[in-house]
Parts: structure tokens; sequence; C-alpha cells
């Protein structure tokens, strides 16, 4: 079988997203791909990027939102992911359960210990519709039920949100 060009390059993207979210699953390491905000804004790259096939857009942005996820855990990572929020956001909502899934835990990873971005979400009363009606929206999908309620339970927190509207 012959494979196009566009596909390999769009293998390696994804490839390259892989290695990044493996690297980035220690504090350590973490911190040393920080150092590199072309990293960062590279992964974003990958997200903003057109595919040749659903199957190979939803593989390569899987690969992206799950390095940014892990590199959002660390202290070090997180302000040079935040301008990027409202991407993260987007894909929140998005048709494609694994992309949802990651998205969900990267942007409740960036929340924790972020009173600033926990009070700006639990004012969008849209995203917070959304988040709750995603656990019925993906009953099967049990990363989704338990990452959900972690976000929500971490809005309630940090962001001093009123429960009463969830």
């Amino acid at each position: 079988a012959v494979v196009s060009t566009q596909s390999t390059g769009e293998q390696m993207k994804g490839t390259g997203a892989l290695v990044i979210g493996n690297l980035a699953t220690s504090d350590l390491r973490s911190r040393e791909l920080a150092s590199h905000p072309r990293v960062i804004e590279s992964l974003f790259n990958i997200l903003n990027q057109d595919y040749s096939s659903d199957e190979m857009m939803v593989k390569v942005k899987h690969a992206a939102l799950s390095a940014l996820r892990n590199l959002s855990i660390c202290e070090a990572a997180k302000p040079l992911i935040v301008p990027y929020l409202s991407v993260i956001i987007n894909y929140v909502t998005s048709d494609m359960p694994m992309l949802v899934y990651k998205a969900v835990g990267c942007v409740r990873c960036l929340t924790r210990g972020n009173k600033d971005i926990a009070t700006q979400l639990t004012r969008n009363s849209t995203l917070v519709a959304n988040l709750v009606e995603l656990v019925d929206k993906y009953k099967y999908h049990n990363g989704i039920q338990g990452e959900v309620p972690r976000l929500l339970s971490t809005l309630v927190v940090e962001g001093q949100m009123d429960v009463s509207i969830i």
C-alpha cells in the first residue's frame, strides 16, 4: 500500500505528540518541556490543522490533547497553556468523546489552584450547562463520567461557584 506524503506527515505529528505526552508524565520532564515554549505552541498548531481523514484527525488531535493534559499538571507549563484555554474548551463540546475526555481533563488541571481561571469559567453558564449535559450524553464513556464531575467540583472549590446552578 502506498502512503501519501500528507498522511506520513500527519502520522509524524501524531507520533511527535505521543512522544511529548510520554515525556510529560514526570514533573521534571514536564518542566524541561515547558522551558521550550515552542513545544506547547506546536501542540496547539497540531490542533488547528486540517487532516486527510476523520480517523487521522481524531488520532493526531487525541495525541496532542493527551500531551497537553499531561503538561497541564506541571505548574511551569500552565502559564504557557492558559492563553490557549479557549481552544481547549472548544474540544469540551466536540462530538468526539476521545477528544472531549482529554479536553475536560486538561481544563480541570489548568483550573486546579488557579482561582482566576476557575472564576472565569464558572461565569460561563453555557460551559457549565454543557459540562452537565456531557455526563448524560456520554453515559457509556467512563472517563467522561469521572472527569466532568471532577472538573465541576474543582470549579466549585476554586471558583467558588454557586452549586445551585449545577
